[in-house]
């Protein structure tokens, strides 16, 4: 009988894992953490020649899930590496997941202060979980919001409500860009936008338009939005800037801040939806306007003139 494929959602949440533990220990290789964290696994055979169980290797790929025993030993070694294996956005984000089912006892398993925005009283969602709610979730960005705003698009989108569903997805895809980098520095960047854009993003429309993500380099602006973010806010502040202030300057530039040039940067393009026919005329102009507005959003964001132009020329208009 074949064993069942395995989802790429355990690969990633494997690599997560593996590479949260490697940067902890501050080794650059597979091999190198086996030996610092199972030496047991190193020895010589009977006929004195050396080996090694090599399995460390397969969780840098994630080619396979570590056994309980393991998790349970890295846990007491790496505090909190327990839950960036089993951390519910991986549950969230699996083909056959029951979102809508289970969202109370999903979100439940996130932080209290992420609970206390969402949540009145008991189990009741609170009546204003709209903007107010996106800005602060936005604005503690992390994998926890990053599991409760897709959590709440999937339950919008699976009860039909449209509007909803498409601003808390524009906001998944914020904190996705926020917290990029941290997944870029696992290896994760790519693959895991790509696993957004096929299971969430290109299912959610409303007002007859969708998302399109096509060519969005998401490696390259993850960091550069990062990196922007972080000189600014040191700069005005003159110091070394926490996870949270860091945070703050990257959702004033992604609300455009510094001007629109940057919202433009970094915002996807939205067009019309492709399931309700062919494009007008019109509807065809109006993407293309929009592409010229993200491109030069994006020269504005990459040159090195002070001088920008903080408002769209009259020629791409």
């Amino acid at each position: 009988m074949a064993r069942p494929k395995r989802d790429d959602i355990d690969r990633i949440r494997t690599i997560y894992w593996f590479e949260g533990i490697r940067l902890v220990a501050r080794v650059p290789t597979a091999y190198a953490l086996e030996r610092r964290v199972e030496p047991k696994g190193f020895g010589r055979n009977k006929d004195g020649t050396l080996f090694h169980r090599n399995k460390w290797v397969s969780y840098q790929h994630g080619r396979h899930t570590p056994s309980e025993p393991l998790v349970l030993k890295m846990e007491y070694l790496v505090t909190g590496s327990r839950n960036e294996l089993d951390h519910v956005l991986w549950k969230v984000l699996r083909p056959d997941a029951n979102v809508t089912k289970h969202a109370v006892s999903l979100l439940r398993q996130l932080k209290p202060e992420l609970q206390l925005l969402i949540f009145a009283e008991g189990d009741q969602f609170c009546s204003h979980s709209g903007a107010p709610c996106i800005s602060e979730l936005e604005r503690r960005a992390s994998i926890d919001a990053l599991a409760c705003l897709t959590i709440l698009t999937i339950k919008c989108y699976e009860a039909g409500s449209h509007e909803h569903a498409w601003a808390f997805a524009l906001s998944t895809f914020r904190v996705l860009l926020m917290i990029g980098y941290r997944l870029k520095q696992r290896g994760l960047a790519e693959t895991l936008f790509n696993i957004y854009v096929e299971r969430i993003f290109n299912k959610i429309r409303w007002n007859g338009n969708q998302f399109y993500f096509d060519g969005y380099d998401f490696p390259l602006w993850t960091g550069i939005l990062n990196l922007s973010a972080r000189i600014t806010a040191q700069h005005a502040k003159k110091r070394s800037i926490s996870w949270r202030e860091e945070c703050f300057q990257m959702w004033k530039f992604l609300t455009g801040d510094p001007g629109l040039y940057v919202k433009f940067a970094f915002d996807p393009i939205i067009g019309p939806d492709k399931d309700l026919g062919p494009w007008s005329e019109k509807m065809q102009q109006d993407v293309e306007q929009k592409i010229r507005f993200q491109v030069w959003g994006r020269i504005n964001v990459l040159s090195e003139d002070k001088d920008k132009s903080y408002f769209p020329p009259p020629e791409i208009w």
